[in-house]
């Protein structure tokens, strides 16, 4: 399987709750911010993860979707492995 490149700018939207989830991400470069907004309109972060950190792959490998948002939280360089 092959990586591909990803920039996000800030506050830019990588996924969302919902979404499929078919491939998981390295953070290269910069911040995301892992969360939902929480029935009353609250933020509520799981994690923010920065360079050399994995994340999104529990949907990928249950094969289920996103069960939380992910957002740059500023400039940021990712790896995708599909």
């Amino acid at each position: 399987r092959k990586a591909r490149g990803l920039k996000l700018g800030a506050r830019e939207i990588l996924f969302s709750k919902g979404d499929p989830g078919d491939r998981l991400y390295l953070v290269a470069k910069g911040r995301v911010r892992v969360g939902v907004v929480s029935a009353e309109g609250r933020e509520v972060t799981y994690a923010l993860i920065g360079p050399g950190q994995m994340f999104g792959e529990i949907a990928v490998l249950d094969g289920g979707e996103r069960t939380a948002d992910a957002t740059a939280v500023e400039p940021s360089e990712l790896l995708a492995f599909e």
